[in-house]
């Protein structure tokens, strides 16, 4: 059963959530919380499996928190709701570690699967972030990306660490990170999640 514990400071927003989860076999609401003060409480008592988590929570700038929810619930995935596509920066969140980004315009079902995926151990994004999420590529951009580095991919949108996927391939650690700078470098981002949302998005690997 995947638990959710949902943050929003709209509370319309909370009982289409709550029914929408409650059509599933595997994923129930186990919270819902209006500001940062409840987040924080219900972290620590329920320690969830995805935070769906909005912008409107608090003040401050979102990422400013995310440090602080990890460390009160390092096993809990964080799923970003957004009003807009510009509502705040993507690649901060990104560096900031989170597992999704999800726009509130998505169908519900589009919801279902980004919690499901994420739960899974994958990076989901709304294909309308997608753009902002990468730098402006030449037509050419992962065409020199090989097959090694291709596995590589593979193994980081399943949220592998370096010493998992060193032990998947049978390689050296340092041999792992010289791949992963020579990804970055082709695919045009600076961080794992920048390259598997951008190897996604050039078809290099599947979801």
């Amino acid at each position: 059963m995947i638990r959710v514990l949902l943050a929003d400071q709209h509370r319309l927003l909370h009982p289409a959530i709550r029914t929408l989860l409650s059509t599933t076999d595997d994923m129930t609401l186990v919270g819902e919380v209006t500001d940062r003060h409840e987040l924080r409480q219900n972290c620590e008592e329920f320690c969830p499996d995805i935070l769906l988590l909005s912008t409107n929570v608090t003040d401050s700038p979102l990422v400013k928190i995310l440090d602080d929810i990890k460390e009160q619930c390092p096993t809990s995935k964080i799923l970003v709701m957004l009003s807009s596509t510009e509502e705040t920066s993507l690649r901060q969140l990104v560096a900031q570690g989170v597992n999704g980004v999800i726009l509130k315009s998505d169908t519900p079902g589009k919801l279902l699967e980004a919690i499901d995926a994420i739960a899974q151990g994958q990076t989901w994004v709304s294909i309308d972030l997608l753009p902002r999420l990468v730098q402006p590529q030449q037509a050419n951009v992962g065409n020199d990306v090989t097959d090694r580095e291709l596995e590589i991919l593979q193994l980081l949108a399943l949220e592998k660490t370096n010493a998992e996927i060193a032990q998947t391939m049978n390689i050296a650690d340092r041999t792992v990170r010289s791949h992963l700078e020579n990804i970055y470098i082709k695919l045009g981002v600076t961080s794992r999640v920048g390259a598997v949302v951008q190897a996604i998005r050039l078809n290099l690997i599947s979801k």
